[in-house]
């Protein structure tokens, strides 16, 4: 998280094509605010949290009067065309953070969200609002009509406040060791997927385990839509498909799934499905463990009912030496074939 709340800077150029000798003219802008996506869970802290602005307009003055300004707005424009001052006007949808004139650079400290737009608004479960700030140079210059201006790219903050959606099938299990291989149906407007397993204890079915899964709704958080699966073993799908692990073998699970939005929002629980981790032999193992020990006490002979014999495979049941005495009769049949020729 520590990176997403690191100063973060958005530049622009662009081309001054009214002065002869076309010097590049720059606005840089500098915010150290999340940037891009607050979720539902982040909304009113983030709204609250204390971020500082500032803004370099870097080229030649064309006249004597401009001014810098930093601005908020809930669309993806400047605003200096609009206001006449920094005195802003409540409800309205450009705020002016501060201006400056006569120079290049202009600042705002300790600003808070919250000091320009309503944060019930911004926190609205359902809606998603997006930020956008500004560096801007206005130039007006004295007797001329026209106006020229320069502004930074957006700094942009989404608060985000809609939950993805769920799935209405349950997921599909095969027994691991200590683990479940899961696989279910994608969910549109998921950026990764969150797979969490529960012993079955009180809960014996499905539907009596669905019936504590709380659905999304406002005032709910990411944890509360876990329900009874936030005690459970919860593991991050980058896909539809995965492992599950940290599992216990002959314990029966009830498992389930949720989509999480790039934001960070979590949806509801999928029906759950029920299954029970068991221990897994390959091959190599069933065949190891069957032939590891002393010989029986019987003698050779006892080995008849095993596949192996002095570390090697035979077919079980065959006698000592049958193999060796089967390769002796053909041998002697080739030699026969070979003197009657």
């Amino acid at each position: 998280m520590a990176a997403r709340f690191a100063t973060l800077t958005r530049t622009a150029a662009v081309w001054l094509a009214l002065a002869p000798a076309a010097w590049a003219q720059t606005v840089t802008l500098s915010v150290n605010l999340p940037d891009q996506l607050v979720s539902i869970d982040e909304c009113a802290t983030e709204v609250e949290r204390s971020f500082t602005a500032s803004g370099t307009y870097n080229g030649t003055p064309v006249g004597t009067t401009y001014e810098m300004w930093l601005t908020i707005n809930t669309s993806n424009d400047v605003c200096n065309d609009s206001m006449d001052s920094c005195d802003n006007e409540a409800g309205s949808d450009c705020q002016c953070l501060d201006m400056v004139e006569g120079n290049s650079s202009v600042s705002a400290d300790s600003q808070r969200i919250s000091q320009y737009y309503d944060a019930d608004t911004l926190c609205a479960y359902g809606t998603a609002t997006t930020l956008y700030f500004f560096a801007e140079y206005y130039q007006a210059a004295q007797g001329v009509t026209q106006e020229v201006s320069y502004n930074s790219d957006a700094f942009t903050v989404l608060f985000d406040n809609e939950r993805p959606g769920h799935s209405s099938e349950a997921p599909t299990l095969t027994a691991a060791d200590n683990a479940f291989e899961v696989s279910f149906s994608g969910i549109s407007g998921a950026d990764r997927y969150e797979v969490c397993a529960r012993p079955i204890l009180e809960s014996p079915t499905p539907d009596a385990d669905q019936a504590n899964n709380p659905a999304a709704a406002e005032g709910v958080s990411n944890d509360d839509l876990r329900g009874a699966y936030r005690d459970g073993v919860c593991q991050t799908f980058s896909g539809t498909s995965g492992r599950l692990d940290g599992l216990q073998n002959d314990v029966t699970y009830f498992v389930v799934y949720a989509a999480f939005d790039e934001a960070g929002n979590r949806g509801g629980n999928s029906p759950s499905a029920a299954g029970t981790p068991v221990q897994v032999q390959d091959f190599a193992e069933y065949y190891s463990q069957i032939c590891r020990g002393p010989e029986p006490e019987e003698g050779r002979d006892a080995w008849a009912g095993r596949p192996c014999e002095d570390g090697g495979c035979r077919a079980a049941g065959a006698q000592p030496g049958a193999l060796a005495l089967l390769l002796f009769a053909l041998i002697g049949l080739l030699a026969r074939r070979r003197r009657n020729a």
